[in-house]
C-alpha cells in the first residue's frame, strides 16, 4: 500500500525530487518493518539508514544522503510548530552539505537531524526536539568553523611552499638566470618579494589561533583568503624594495651593487608581515553580505526561545 504523501526530502533538489516522485513504487511493509536496502516508496531511492521507525512514522537517509520522513495515513500527532522545527532542520541540513564534503561527517550530522524530526513526531511537541536541534547546530557551527580555519591555513601553507620552492630555485639557478638577462637588481627585487610573501605567512600562522571563520562565506572564500594573504605579502615586499631602490623612502637602506642587500630583505619581510597592508577578506565579505547582522538577529531569536 502507498503511504501518506506527507513526506519531505530535506536534501533533494527540485530535479532530484521530481525524479524521485516519478519513481514511486509500492511498499507493502509496515513502516516499522522497513530497513536499510529497501526502496523508499515515495522517493524511489534506496534507503541507506533508518534513523527511527514506528508503526506511525519513519525517518530515513537514502543512498544520496537525503534526509526523509514519512507518516502513515491518518497520522495527526503533529506539534503546532512542527513546520518551523523542520524548516530549521532544512537550513542545518543545507549547511552540512555546503561545509562537509566527506560522507562520514555528512551522514553523522544527518542522523542527528533525523533524530530531531523523529523526536518531534514521536512526542507531539517540540520541547525536546528544539533542545536537541540547538546542541546539533552548536556542533555544526563549531566543527564547521574549525574546518574553515584549516582550509585557510592549508591554502596559505601550500602557497608559501610554492614560494619557498621558487626561492630555492632562484638560488640554485642564479648563474643561469643572469645568463637569461636578469641583472642582479632584478634578482634582488624578486627575492625581496618572496621574502615579503614568506613573512606574510608567518603573520598568518601567528594569528591562526584567533582566526574565526564564517560558515556562510563558504570554504572557497577561506581558501582564497589564505592565498591572498601571501599574495599581499608579495606585493608589499615588492613595493617596499622599489620605493627604497628609487630613494622614495629610507634611501640610506639602498645598498650599492657590491654589498649584500640584507637590509632590503629585512624591510621587505617587515612590509610583508604588516597587517595594515593585508586586508581581511572574510570580514569584508561578512560586511558586504550583512552576515554579522544576520548572526546577531538569529542569536536574539534563539535567546527569546
Amino acid at each position: 500500500m502507498l503511504k501518506d504523501p506527507a513526506v519531505i526530502s530535506l536534501n533533494s533538489g527540485i530535479n532530484q525530487q521530481t525524479e524521485g516522485f516519478a519513481k514511486v513504487v509500492e511498499q507493502d511493509k509496515p513502516l516499522n518493518k522497513i530497513c536499510a536496502g529497501d526502496r523508499d516508496a515515495c522517493t524511489g531511492r534506496l534507503i541507506a539508514y533508518v534513523v527511527y521507525a514506528t508503526k506511525d512514522f519513519i525517518v530515513t537517509i537514502d543512498d544520496q544522503l537525503s534526509l526523509n520522513w514519512q507518516t502513515e495515513t491518518g497520522f495527526n500527532k503533529y506539534a503546532p510548530d512542527f513546520g518551523e522545527v523542520v524548516g530549521c532542520c532544512e537550513l542545518s541540513d543545507a549547511l552540512v552539505d555546503r561545509i562537509f564534503t566527506d560522507v562520514t561527517n555528512r551522514m553523522a550530522y544527518k542522523k542527528m537531524l533525523g533524530a530531531v524530526i523523529a523526536r518531534i513526531l514521536d512526542d507531539g511537541n517540540s520541547i525536546s526536539a528544539r533542545k536537541k536541534l540547538a546542541i546539533i547546530d552548536e556542533r555544526i557551527n563549531e566543527h564547521g568553523r574549525e574546518k574553515m580555519r584549516m582550509n585557510y591555513i592549508y591554502a596559505s601553507l601550500i602557497t608559501v611552499g610554492g614560494l619557498g620552492v621558487l626561492f630555492v630555485l632562484l638560488l640554485i639557478l642564479k648563474e643561469t638566470i643572469l645568463v637569461w638577462g636578469f641583472n642582479p637588481i632584478i634578482c634582488i627585487i624578486i627575492r625581496c618579494s618572496l621574502f615579503g610573501g614568506i613573512a606574510a605567512f608567518l603573520t598568518t600562522f601567528a594569528r591562526f589561533q584567533n582566526y574565526k571563520g564564517s560558515l556562510v562565506a563558504g570554504i572557497g572564500i577561506h581558501r582564497l583568503d589564505g592565498v591572498l594573504r601571501i599574495v599581499y605579502g608579495l606585493i608589499a615586499g615588492l613595493i617596499i624594495v622599489l620605493a627604497i631602490k628609487s630613494n622614495v623612502i629610507v634611501g640610506f637602506a639602498n645598498p650599492n651593487e657590491t654589498s649584500t642587500p640584507y637590509i632590503l630583505y629585512f624591510l621587505a619581510m617587515i612590509a610583508g608581515a604588516s597587517e595594515i597592508l593585508i586586508p581581511n577578506l572574510i570580514k569584508q565579505t561578512e560586511g558586504e553580505l550583512g552576515i554579522k547582522k544576520l548572526e546577531q538577529k538569529e542569536k536574539e531569536q534563539t535567546d527569546l526561545v
